[in-house]
């Protein structure tokens, strides 16, 4: 545990080096993990050295995401709006270039343990997936660094397991996750190069997961409602997002958690849980009335 423990702490100080304004939140947050995020985090951690992803490509590819993020938030006081509303505008910059992509997957891996709003979304997740019943099949859309693809499998509910990608090194990123065994043996899984509006599916789902990707389309209520079309009478929905929360490649802003979920009734959906989590220090209504970040996540069923 001592040599994880050094392990984690070098790539914070990795962080602080090329980030030094952002050096008291990663230790903050550093300490805030319980035994088993810090250990999910060392292993992490481990896996990139084992595929020569070094502490100062991790660093940099975590810090990208922080530089990044802040310029659109800049942009976003700015303007009112975010700086991209087209999927065309960003695709070839961001989906489409491996190298940035690499960057941007290992950059928000991390994020799912150094930043506190991704934290309890996973933390939500994991709750629901406790309760959710079991069935024939999962899938996921937009699968990214595989973190939730690979929860979703270890809980052993489904017997299928596929996701749907439109990032081809998204999805070798995520393969790579699941076959390294980091969480275990996947089992059946099957991964697909597709839009998922476009993808022809073969079955009805049980449970279906899409973990920050309606802010990234031009029309997430079409997505929602092909959510509601490709799953099964009773499944298992779990879906994240965020509100006024600008980055390099959102271009959809619900603005209002009320405007979100609206599209969900639109859809067909109820909801059946949620977590929202505002801008630190404040309270659901100040950021929406200040236009402040918040990130939710829900558990859908369709009544």
């Amino acid at each position: 545990m001592n040599v994880q423990t050094n392990l984690a702490e070098r790539l914070i100080a990795e962080i602080k080096r090329g980030n030094p304004l952002h050096g008291r939140v990663v230790d903050q947050a550093l300490a805030a993990l319980n035994e088993q995020e810090l250990i999910a985090f060392q292993r992490y951690i481990a896996y990139c050295l084992d595929r020569d992803v070094s502490l100062a490509m991790l660093a940099k590819a975590y810090n990208l995401i922080v530089t990044d993020t802040y310029k659109e938030e800049i942009y976003f006081r700015r303007h009112g709006k975010y700086r991209h509303s087209t999927y065309a505008a960003v695709a070839d910059a961001v989906y489409q270039n491996p190298e940035y992509m690499r960057d941007y997957m290992h950059g928000l891996a991390v994020t799912e343990f150094l930043w506190e709003n991704h934290a309890a979304m996973r933390r939500f997740f994991e709750r629901c997936l406790e309760a959710a019943r079991g069935g024939e099949n999962h899938l996921e859309v937009g699968p990214g660094h595989g973190f939730f693809f690979a929860l979703a499998a270890k809980a052993q509910k489904w017997k299928v397991h596929h996701g749907v990608d439109i990032s081809p090194t998204s999805l070798e990123m995520t393969r790579a996750f699941l076959e390294s065994g980091l969480h275990g043996t996947v089992g059946d899984y099957e991964l697909f190069e597709s839009d998922f509006l476009q993808h022809d599916f073969s079955c009805r789902y049980d449970a279906f997961v899409m973990g920050e990707v309606l802010e990234h389309v031009e029309a997430p209520e079409a997505f929602l409602r092909r959510i509601y079309e490709i799953t099964s009478a009773d499944p298992f929905v779990f879906l994240t997002t965020c509100v006024n929360a600008p980055s390099i490649d959102h271009i959809y802003n619900f603005e209002t958690i009320e405007n979100l979920e609206g599209m969900f009734t639109r859809a067909g959906f109820a909801i059946a849980d949620r977590i929202l989590l505002p801008y630190p220090g404040k309270t659901v209504e100040q950021s929406i009335d200040e236009k402040l970040s918040i990130s939710v996540a829900y558990r859908l069923s369709k009544p």
